[in-house]
């Protein structure tokens, strides 16, 4: 398998770690395998002394679309006794030990929009659109969104964004303070990697005690909405309006691919 073909990219150097979304052919959507390697990678970074910072981005016109709707019922799996996909995923990132950074290439939609929530720096592309879908998939949050993106840009626009499932541009998130700046397309790498670079040349024992007094206003907030979310979300997964929604979206997307086609 080549790197184009890998879901999950990997590059380390200077102390930061960047983890790549690498299905760009699928707008970066989110399959049980992928989770499974960001909570690897994530795990593996916590513990190593050579990764001082993390940053997390996407290749092509999406971050992530959130995720893949083909899978989106799926069972996790059992059989090796470990637990897999979403669930220990966000856990990691809600906890993670070490400063998370992350570059929003494109589309940030459901998971897409809520991963950088839980990053402590996240710079966007000029190009980037973040929307929460929820309520129209006959969901409701997850993440631990209802707490993130309330301490993000406030109580009425986190409900305005829960509810409506607007759009909001890289201009309008910036002025929410959904991310710290926006940036030219070819400027996004570069801008977020130097500035990865210069927290890891920092001494790690401040760095790492800086994000740990962070992470503590608000850690047990976000685990208790995470596991009221995990509860609701098992209740409205493969009712009837997620699967309505679920019906429309292939319904939408094989006419779409019927009309290339002829």
């Amino acid at each position: 398998m080549t790197d184009l073909q890998v879901p999950i990219r990997v590059e380390d150097g200077d102390g930061v770690r960047c983890v790549i979304l690498n299905r760009p052919d699928k707008l970066n959507a989110m399959t049980e395998p992928m989770y499974d390697r960001i909570t690897e990678l994530l795990i593996d970074a916590a513990l190593s002394t050579s990764i001082s910072c993390v940053v997390i981005t996407g290749t092509g016109r999406a971050f992530s679309t959130g995720r893949d709707v083909g899978h989106l019922l799926a069972q996790p799996r059992t059989d090796d006794g470990r637990r897999h996909g979403s669930i220990p995923s966000i856990e990691e990132l809600a906890q993670f030990p070490k400063p998370l950074l992350c570059a929003v290439n494109g589309m940030a939609v459901g998971f897409g929009a809520t991963l950088p929530l839980h990053c402590d720096l996240v710079i966007a592309s000029s190009e980037a659109r973040f929307r929460f879908p929820f309520a129209e998939m006959g969901l409701a949050g997850e993440s631990a969104s209802s707490v993130t993106l309330p301490l993000r840009v406030g109580y009425q626009q986190a409900a305005r964004l829960l509810l409506t499932c607007d759009w909001v541009d890289a201009a309008e998130a910036v002025s929410l303070g959904l991310v710290l700046k926006a940036v030219a397309p070819e400027d996004l790498m570069p801008m977020t990697l130097e500035l990865a670079r210069r927290i890891a040349r920092m001494p790690a024992d401040a760095v790492q005690g800086t994000k740990k007094l962070l992470l503590a206003s608000k850690i047990e907030d976000v685990r208790t909405a995470f596991a009221r979310e995990v509860e609701s979300y098992a209740r409205l997964l493969g009712g009837p309006a997620n699967r309505a929604a679920i019906q429309a979206f292939a319904t939408a997307r094989h006419a779409k691919g019927k009309k290339v086609d002829e």
